[in-house]
């Protein structure tokens, strides 16, 4: 049996999806990395753990601006949703319909890794 599901945490904790959001999924990788290692102490730094459904990605954000510029490209894209993705330093964006070669080929003249796909069932 296939569900959908969301991780949470380090993966240990898996809750139905109860909306996917689409399935259209386009990755953007920036040229920037982010060690795991730098994003863990930071987080563990922190004094009021965020509520969000990757808890590391606004620590990595800090860090990195560039991923929430992404974020924000791919949502006004058409994006039903747009995350970073485990502790970065990829961005998805989840779309409904299939991006036009113009949304997609405007991503990919400011950024060099952009992968789109369609999810199966």
């Amino acid at each position: 049996m296939k569900c959908r599901t969301f991780l949470y945490f380090i993966g240990e904790i898996l809750c139905p999806a109860e909306d996917d959001h689409g399935d259209f999924v386009i990755i953007v990788k920036p040229e920037v990395g982010a060690s795991t290692k730098e994003v863990y102490a930071a987080y563990d730094r922190l004094e009021k753990k965020p509520e969000t459904a990757n808890v590391l990605e606004e620590v990595t954000a800090r860090m990195h601006p560039v991923i929430n510029e992404i974020k924000e490209i791919l949502v006004k894209s058409g994006a039903t949703y747009a995350g970073m993705s485990g502790s970065g330093t990829a961005v998805f964006g989840i779309f409904r319909e299939k991006p036009s070669e113009l949304v997609i080929s405007d991503i990919k003249k400011r950024f060099n890794k952009v992968f789109v796909v369609k999810k199966t069932k």
